[in-house]
């Protein structure tokens, strides 16, 4: 772990003004309530008046949940996730990030209602449903909105905060279950479900304050509008600091000469970046974290080792310090290294915990408590490296005009294999099934080696970079590896060399795109003068 360097912390303090650090805030608190509901339906399902008001109960009076409503109602969601994420496509291209965020909000609003009034299962898998919906919503517009919005110096910090957000959400969700559990009434698991009302109620009126994102703005041509709003959000919001940036970004947007039609996904660089973000956006879904998180307590419970809250309240301090840790230094560890360790101690726990339920005739207790041992370095794993980072991956990778499109591509991968897995995880698992139990780890232990690999060999490193430098990797085709270490000497001066000789002109008419360090060595002042008229 890098040490607590103050300078370095008093340096990522220094990129945030007070507005930009409200945008993020807010953005963050929109990222709650998923967390809220998928801590509290997977610790519910393990309380007797869950189980008595959803499951099947017999004569003698012992209710169940049967598996395959279990199956149902964690897998059928992420269906619903994919028509959240087509959504979000469909109106972050309209309306725009800051009004996509509002209307997902208010319809999370409509979502909470049903689930604290829940009578029965459809009205419960309703529920589920329209809350899907708002979550698969908020993985592309918030990442997308944040990523626009924030400078390259803070852009890990400032996504890694929406998952800091879930997983502090998920704690506080955790302890309100252990206090909630000994409620001998429906009080029991509605209480939690009413905790999902003020968060889209807050981010609903907070978005009367927000801005919209500049990179939207200048790609439906309203440059004044996303000059004032770079002014209100850079620490350094000078003239020439601001005209500089807007040049930069409408140099990458003509560079690469995408208009951000659905074909452009597979034209040039896009095409090795659909790919990449298409890969890497399934490998939380399908590396175990759906078994840990969904089903984890049902499965702790099945051993008879700690109690399946306590188990809950330990994983989600577990997340959040891993996630507070990642939010931090994501920026000076960077995106290669956290996924590559996470994908392998991730593997090394399922194979321990698969090998330890090869144990005959049965498992031990001591094997047991090493099993739980191996969830929650499972879960520590995931949380410091894969959670927040595959999602920054995700919304840094795209080119700005198909950035939508790219995430809702990659969304749709990644949702519809979430929803193989959660269906299949029960089967696995459960005795009346598959009856794997704790060997289910030998299911998931492949894919984390295969993400190590991919990463390894085929996604470049981003850290620190700005979405257009990102852009000009992509452009100049540097490999993965060779992106580690690869700076360019001006990224302005780069894009220029991509744009057609004959809009070159256009471009380069009142712009100075040599390289500043050359001049700092000269001992010369810098300073670049950047018109944005002259890019019109």
């Amino acid at each position: 772990m890098p040490p607590i360097n103050k300078g370095y912390l008093r340096g990522l303090a220094s990129n945030f003004n007070g507005y930009l650090a409200f945008c993020t805030i807010i953005l963050g608190i929109s990222s709650c309530n998923q967390a809220f509901e998928t801590n509290a339906i997977g610790t519910t399902q393990a309380m007797p008046y869950f189980i008595k008001q959803f499951g099947t109960c017999n004569a003698a009076g012992t209710c169940t949940l049967p598996t395959y409503y279990l199956s149902v109602l964690n897998a059928v969601p992420n269906a619903a996730q994919a028509v959240g994420v087509v959504l979000a496509g469909l109106l972050m291209n309209r309306i725009g990030r800051r009004w996509s965020n509002f209307l997902m909000c208010a319809w999370a609003i409509m979502g909470a209602i049903l689930m604290v009034t829940a009578k029965n299962r459809a009205q419960l898998m309703a529920a589920r449903f329209i809350n899907y919906i708002y979550y698969g919503m908020g993985i592309v517009v918030n990442s997308a909105y944040c990523a626009e919005l924030v400078p390259a110096q803070i852009r890990g910090i400032a996504v890694g905060a929406f998952y800091v957000s879930f997983t502090f959400a998920a704690l506080v969700m955790s302890g309100v279950l252990v206090g909630t559990a000994k409620i001998g009434s429906n009080l029991s698991w509605q209480i939690p479900f009413a905790l999902w009302f003020p968060m889209p109620v807050i981010c609903c009126i907070a978005t009367y304050w927000l801005v919209e994102s500049p990179r939207y703005l200048l790609m439906k041509g309203r440059d004044d509008e996303a000059r004032a709003v770079l002014k209100r959000c850079r620490v350094d919001n000078s003239d020439m600091a601001i005209d500089e940036e807007l040049a930069t970004i409408k140099l990458a947007l003509e560079a690469d000469g995408a208009q951000g039609r659905w074909s452009d996904l597979v034209k040039g660089s896009n095409l090795r970046r659909t790919l990449l973000v298409s890969i890497i956006a399934p490998a939380s879904s399908a590396s175990g974290n759906s078994f840990t998180s969904s089903y984890g307590p049902i499965f702790i419970a099945t051993l008879n080792s700690i109690s399946a809250y306590n188990f809950n309240l330990i994983g989600s301090v577990i997340g959040f310090v891993g996630n507070l840790f990642v939010m931090i230094y994501m920026d000076k560890i960077g995106r290669r290294p956290l996924i590559i360790t996470s994908a392998l101690v991730q593997a090394a726990c399922l194979a321990a915990m698969g090998g330890t339920g090869l144990q005959k005739p049965a498992v031990t207790q001591a094997g047991t408590n090493f099993i739980v041992a191996c969830v929650l370095i499972f879960n520590t794993s995931f949380h410091t490296g894969y959670a927040s980072t595959i999602h920054a991956v995700i919304a840094e990778l795209p080119e700005q005009t198909v950035r939508a499109k790219s995430q809702l591509v990659a969304q749709i991968v990644n949702v519809s294999i979430g929803v193989g897995v959660s269906y299949a995880t029960p089967y696995l698992f459960r005795a009346d099934a598959a009856n794997l139990g704790p060997k289910v780890g030998f299911i998931f232990l492949p894919i984390n080696l295969f993400v190590a690999g991919f990463v390894y060999f085929c996604l470049p490193e981003i850290k620190g970079r700005t979405l257009e430098e990102v852009d000009l990797m992509f452009m100049l085709k540097i490999g993965a590896r060779e992106s580690v270490k690869w700076k360019p000497e001006s990224t302005a001066a780069g894009l220029m060399e991509l744009i057609p000789e004959s809009k070159t002109a256009d471009f380069a008419e009142g712009h100075n795109f040599e390289n500043p360090d050359d001049k700092k060595a000269e001992g010369e002042a810098v300073h670049v003068e950047r018109t944005v008229a002259t890019l019109a």
